[in-house]
């Protein structure tokens, strides 16, 4: 049973995933120097817009930063073209299903 919320949750959301993911960019890049982690690379893609608006706002959704950091570095791994039968909707899907059944991201 799904339900629809309003376009402007799925904004939201997707604006505080891109938010957390900007700021931990900027943090990442004043103490690190020259070669960013591969989570501030990932942060740069999820700030940048380059994760589909349906699965930024699955990731808005979750609420503590560690698993918010999980599931980034889980979409990656698994939106690799390693997986190109992987649609993002069912990427966005397998991150709800996840987080409602109180599972931690691989």
């Amino acid at each position: 049973m799904s339900r629809e919320e309003p376009e402007e949750d799925e904004a939201f959301y997707a604006l505080r995933a891109q938010k957390r993911a900007r700021e931990f960019e900027e943090e990442s890049n004043k103490d690190e120097g020259i070669l960013p982690s591969e989570r501030a690379n990932f942060a740069g893609w999820v700030a940048e817009g380059e994760v589909p608006p349906n699965v930024l706002s699955e990731l808005g959704r979750i609420e503590d930063e560690g698993t918010f950091w999980k599931a980034v570095d889980w979409y990656f791994e698994r939106a690799d073209h390693l997986h190109p039968v992987t649609t993002n909707e069912e990427i966005a899907e397998d991150i709800r299903k996840m987080r409602e059944e109180g599972r931690h991201l691989p």
